[in-house]
Order: structure tokens, then C-alpha cells, then sequence
């Protein structure tokens, strides 16, 4: 009967001047009392929403505001049909993942880091057009094959009026809500953060934000206090915009850069002296000059084995003589950032905590060869029965608080 109801719709003179005149199968994905999501395959795949009673929720002014809304990160609404009381949106279909579905697998922090950096991006757009989202959550985000992160449902928007005390209508999803959604205050900027942090922590712990502070050994403790700050009760005690979460955020990405390289800095500065150059004050400028080399914002970063890698990632790769890995590895990465490629000489760990973010090993190798630390995380039998083109994936974290990702291929 439902089913029904839904075809009866698309093929009455509703749709006929719609993109979705010509249906060839529709495909319910998901229902609830309020509304009704489904694919619908014409021309080419959409995403049909159907909401029930919409005034109830949104005004007509938001879906205008929402339709302007322009930028490669949020889905765009291709049309929209008002019936009575009910209204009918038709978006784009895009293959991914929601950040829900990817939560239940493994992340270490670069790529958690990432993601959040994806979302200030999408939110900080929205903000500078004065719309609040009020629903940011896992599940209204996608993860695509090509490594982005896509907002794809913004009907809980409203359009900030300073003005305003309270909102006229109490819009959220229990668990991911900050407290003024339940009625206390009016929704501003500082709620889409708490939303934000509420979904870190969800993609970090698999839970959502109890009354105890985010603590884990998941991620550094910088990362646990910027996640923490955003779920803060009081809004006044969060991050006060979206630009200054970002600012929080690269100044954390520095200073995993800055811990990385003062040590080589220092080792420079010090064969410096031994060859009697004169150096005295220079040597912070020294080291100053290093770090600026590698404080740039990223640009990209390639998936490789399911591992987001960035291009200011550092990557050691570890292979037999010969080995086809380092081909691909400078097919993916060019020449950026790869360290001298060869034997490994990694059971220093202190050394690989300096040298590298990425740990890339070929099965080629033997599993003697590893790390040693490396070889509690990495079953033998496992490694010893890799087939061609498997993988496994792996977190280190370093006393010091520095992560690395640990990847064992056996590429061809």
C-alpha cells in the first residue's frame, strides 16, 4: 500500500515537470512517522525526500535559502514540490558511505582529523550565510570513494536572528543536541559546534558524549581537549566561531609537525658545531626554518589500502630489493616526502618516531624484519598468509604522544 502510494505520486501531474518525469524504479531506504526517504532511478539515480507536515519543522524560506546554497562539499537540492502540507525534495544520489557506517571501523587520528577539518570547511560556509544546521551527525554525512566528506541533509537549518531569545521550534537528534536545543537558549554558531564535537567523539568512541569528558588512548590528548572544549555545557565556554576551531585545528597540526622535527633540527644545529661553524643565537632560527618548510596547509591526500595519507605526511617504505611497492608508492606520492627507501633500520623506535608518519611495509619482506614493537600488533600467521593485493592496517602510539600509521601490503 505504501509502496503504492509513492508510485501513484510520481506518476500523477505532481512530478511531470519535475527531473523525475520518467521513473523507472523507486526503492524505499528509509521511513519513519515524519518522513520517508528513497531512491528513485531515473534518467539517473535521485534521492527523493517526503516530509510530512514540513511547516511544522521548516518554513518555505529555509528551502529558498537552503536551494542557493552552493559549495562542492554540500549536496545540492535539484528541485522541490510542495503538496498541501507535505513537500517533496529531489537531490543528487552519490555513492559513499555515511560517517555512521565508517565510525564501526577502525580511524587513528590523521584521519579523524581530517574529517573534522572537512566539516569546519562545509559549516564555516554555512555560517558566513548566517545558517545555523542544528542537526550535524554522522549519519548526515558521506563518505565517498574519492576521500570526501559530503553534508547531505541541511533541512534542520534556520536562518540566526540575533534578536531572538529562544527557537521557535526545537530541532535536533538526541545524543548529537547541545543543551539549548532542548529549549533553554536561542541556536547559534556555538551549537553546530557542540554538534560537531558530539560527532567526534561518536566517530572516536562509537558512543555518544555521556556526562564524563572524552579520555582515550584513541587519540592525543591535545585532540581529546579540542573535542572536549566543543561539548563544553555552557556555550561561552566552547570555541566562539567555526574559525576558531580551525585555528585550534592547524595550530594542533603544527604542533605534531613541530614535535616531529625539533629533534632533527637539533641534530643539524649540533653537527653544525662540531664542524666549528659559527652558528650562536642561529641555531632557533635554524630549526625555525625547518618547521616553516613543512607548515602548509594540505592540498590533498590519496587513499591507499583503505589509509588516508596526506601530502604532508612523512612516509617511510620498507621493501625487498627490487620490490614492485616502490614503484607504486611513487606513483601515488611522487617524490614528496618519502624517506630513503630500503632495509629497514626501524627497531630504533625513537628513530622512527622522528623520521616518519606513515609506515609502509612490503610483504616481500620478511616478518623478522619488522619493528619489534610493530610485531605485537601483527599476527605472524596473519602476515606470513597474505594473498596478493591484501593488507592489513594498524595504529602506533609513541610515548610522546605522536601517532603513526602502519601499513602492511602485499601488492602484487
Amino acid at each position: 500500500m505504501f509502496e503504492n502510494s509513492i508510485y501513484d505520486k510520481l506518476s500523477s501531474d505532481l512530478f511531470s515537470k519535475t527531473i523525475l518525469n520518467e521513473v523507472e524504479h523507486v526503492k524505499t531506504l528509509s521511513q519513519s512517522l515524519g518522513s520517508s526517504v528513497y531512491l528513485v532511478e531515473s534518467k539517473k539515480k535521485y534521492i527523493l525526500k517526503h516530509v510530512k507536515g514540513f511547516r511544522d519543522y521548516f518554513s518555505e524560506e529555509i528551502i529558498k535559502e537552503i536551494t542557493g546554497i552552493s559549495h562542492p562539499n554540500i549536496v545540492t537540492i535539484e528541485d522541490y514540490i510542495i503538496d498541501g502540507e507535505d513537500i517533496y525534495i529531489i537531490k543528487p544520489y552519490l555513492e559513499g558511505i555515511t560517517l555512521d557506517d565508517l565510525s564501526s571501523r577502525p580511524m587513528i587520528e590523521s584521519d579523524l582529523l581530517m574529517i573534522l577539518e572537512r566539516m569546519l570547511e562545509i559549516v564555516d560556509h554555512l555560517h558566513k550565510h548566517s545558517i545555523i544546521i542544528r542537526d550535524i551527525k554522522p549519519s548526515n554525512f558521506i563518505y565517498t570513494k574519492s576521500g570526501q566528506v559530503i553534508l547531505i541533509d541541511v533541512l534542520s537549518i534556520r536562518l540566526f536572528k540575533e534578536e531572538n531569545s529562544t527557537d521557535t521550534v526545537l530541532i535536533g537528534t538526541s545524543g548529537f543536541a547541545a543543551p539549548e536545543q532542548y529549549g533553554f537558549k536561542q541556536t547559534d554558531e556555538r551549537t553546530d559546534i557542540y554538534n560537531i564535537g558530539a560527532t567526534m567523539y561518536y566517530l572516536i568512541t562509537g558512543k555518544t558524549p555521556d556526562k564524563e569528558p572524552l579520555s582515550t588512548s584513541n587519540v592525543s590528548k591535545n585532540f581529546e581537549k579540542m573535542v572536549n572544549k566543543a561539548l563544553a555545557f555552557n556555550p561561552k565556554d566552547r570555541y566562539q566561531s567555526i574559525e576558531k576551531m580551525m585555528k585550534a585545528l592547524t595550530k594542533h597540526r603544527r604542533g605534531n609537525t613541530r614535535r616531529l622535527f625539533f629533534l632533527t633540527g637539533t641534530c643539524i644545529v649540533l653537527a653544525t658545531l662540531l664542524l666549528g661553524t659559527f652558528i650562536n643565537d642561529q641555531s632557533a632560527e635554524v630549526v625555525d626554518s625547518l618547521i616553516e618548510e613543512v607548515e602548509y596547509e594540505p592540498s590533498n591526500h590519496v587513499i591507499y589500502k583503505d589509509m588516508i595519507i596526506y601530502d604532508y605526511e612523512w612516509i617511510y617504505a620498507i621493501g625487498a630489493k627490487e620490490d614492485p611497492i616502490y614503484d607504486k608508492i611513487k606513483e601515488l606520492f611522487g617524490d614528496r616526502h618519502i624517506n630513503k627507501m630500503g632495509p629497514s633500520d626501524a627497531d630504533d623506535m625513537k628513530w622512527l618516531e622522528r623520521t616518519c608518519d606513515v609506515y609502509i611495509y612490503s610483504s616481500k619482506n620478511p616478518y623478522y624484519d619488522l619493528p619489534s614493537a610493530f610485531k605485537e600488533l601483527i599476527d605472524e600467521n596473519a602476515y606470513n598468509n597474505l594473498k596478493p593485493d591484501d593488507f592489513l592496517s594498524f595504529s602506533y602510539q609513541f610515548e610522546s604522544g605522536k601517532g603513526i600509521k602502519i601499513l602492511i601490503v602485499n601488492e602484487f
